[in-house]
């Protein structure tokens, strides 16, 4: 529909074209029939003829002016044009070096990348292998220390036969034998961790409420280690006389303490670890406060066992 109008269009603009030449025309011919019968006709054409010039000689001059400003307009507008185009080039070219150097750069961060992911691989390879050793040595260690308990009952027995075999050692012999048991467990104990000396506090009180307590529960309650290590450590504790203790097999960890070192059993074992930890100002912070939340926690675990009973 569109194009039918502007065809119709088109069409009128034509017919008025040709029908305005013909009537213009038509003029010229009923003016020239008219006027040439006259006298003077040469004259008024010539004067006429010179007006038409003078006029259009002024339109002249005055479209010269108007093109001549709009020229220099033009140019002034090329000009500007041409300054922002140098600036535009001058732009374009800053960010060609730019987007170069980064190519650069991007190009040795790939590389510096690659050497970095082979090292990285090759260092992931070495720790695979260190832990796969980690692994097998823990392994090893969790065996050997599964074995100390019944070890340590072997030496028991060993050592409850040599004592009745000696029951005619003097006095004075036995007299040195307490004191060199007494020295071995004062160094002992001070040769452990700080945090282990609230399991010796641990024990000390289920030897005095002659009851039966679950390993893994001490242990969760100190936050330290495991059960084997500490498994180990009581048979160290059985092994150079500071106490005898036995497990009751069909409830897995739990075991009592049967007998204990005189001396250590009647100490003061909570007090003197809690001056301790507020006079050593050597020992870490952190450390110091692990101990002593440790310390509370196996105070209130036996003194709720004590309430339940």
């Amino acid at each position: 529909m569109d194009n039918l109008e502007e065809i119709k269009c088109e069409k009128l603009v034509l017919h008025f074209k040709y029908v305005a030449l013909i009537l213009f025309l038509m003029f010229v011919f009923a003016a020239t029939g008219a006027w040439t019968d006259r006298v003077n006709f040469t004259e008024y054409l010539t004067n006429a003829a010179t007006m038409i010039s003078i006029v259009l000689g002024l339109v002249a001059i005055f479209y010269s002016f108007v093109s001549n400003t709009s020229l220099s307009q033009s140019l002034g507008n090329i000009s500007t044009v041409s300054s922002g185009i140098d600036k535009s080039n001058q732009m374009v070219k800053q960010f060609i070096d730019q987007a170069e150097s980064l190519n650069r750069e991007s190009a040795n961060s790939s590389q510096r990348m690659q050497i970095v992911s082979s090292n990285i691989d090759v260092q992931l390879n070495s720790l695979n292998d260190v832990l796969n050793q980690i692994v097998t040595k823990s392994t090893e260690l969790q065996a050997s220390i599964s074995v100390l308990p019944t070890k340590a009952d072997l030496e028991d027995v060993i050592l409850e036969n040599k004592s009745k075999d000696s029951t005619n050692i003097s006095s004075q012999s036995s007299r040195q034998e307490i004191e060199f048991s007494k020295v071995t467990i004062q160094k002992f104990i001070d040769r452990s961790p700080l945090i282990v000396n609230v399991f010796l506090y641990a024990l000390q009180q289920v030897y005095k409420r002659q009851i039966s307590v679950h390993l893994s529960e001490i242990v969760k309650l100190i936050n330290e280690f495991n059960d084997d290590y500490f498994m180990a450590y009581m048979s160290c504790c059985q092994a150079i006389g500071l106490l005898k203790r036995e497990w009751n097999v069909d409830k897995g960890l739990f075991f009592r303490i049967t007998e204990m070192e005189e001396h250590f059993a009647e100490n003061n074992i909570e007090k003197d670890l809690r001056e301790y930890l507020e006079s050593n100002t050597e020992t870490r912070v952190e450390l110091i406060q692990q101990t002593q939340k440790a310390l509370d926690d196996v105070k209130d675990y036996f003194e709720k066992l004590e309430v339940k009973s």
